[in-house]
């Protein structure tokens, strides 16, 4: 009985491990904030990362991606991210956009975002962001 037992706790809990175990992708979530301006951060092939830019008003003023080297990295969209008390139908006021990308190739790019009112364009932009990467094996 004892040995039965403790076979069925080691089954048990082996199942329960490996239900649980995060995959290797999973590992790592990197995030990059606007606190991280002109920072270098290395990253693998494949890997996926968010940059994080937060908006603090209302006056139509927006984050836009204006360059990053296609040949290293892919862009794969953008969330906003609006506050939990905030009506999400609402746009404007403080929210924060969400952009995803993945590392493809070896190399280094620049990822540059600015921050203008787009019936304005990018020639008028209040702020800018950027952040080197570095795709490394």
């Amino acid at each position: 009985v004892r040995k039965t037992l403790l076979v069925l706790t080691i089954v048990c809990l082996t199942c329960a491990l490996s239900f649980g175990a995060p995959q290797a992708t999973d590992l790592r979530h990197l995030v990059i904030t606007q606190t991280m301006h002109q920072a270098r951060i290395s990253v693998q092939p494949d890997e996926t990362f968010t940059i994080e830019l937060k908006v603090d008003s209302d006056n139509g003023l927006q984050w836009y991606l204006d360059g990053y080297d296609d040949k290293s990295l892919d862009y794969c969209g953008q969330v906003i991210q609006v506050p939990v008390n905030q009506d999400p139908g609402f746009f404007g006021g403080r929210h924060a956009v969400h952009f995803k990308l993945r590392a493809r190739n070896k190399g280094e790019s620049r990822v540059r975002f600015l921050y203008y009112r787009p019936w304005e364009g990018p020639e008028l932009a209040e702020k800018a962001f950027e952040v080197g990467i570095i795709v490394t094996p």
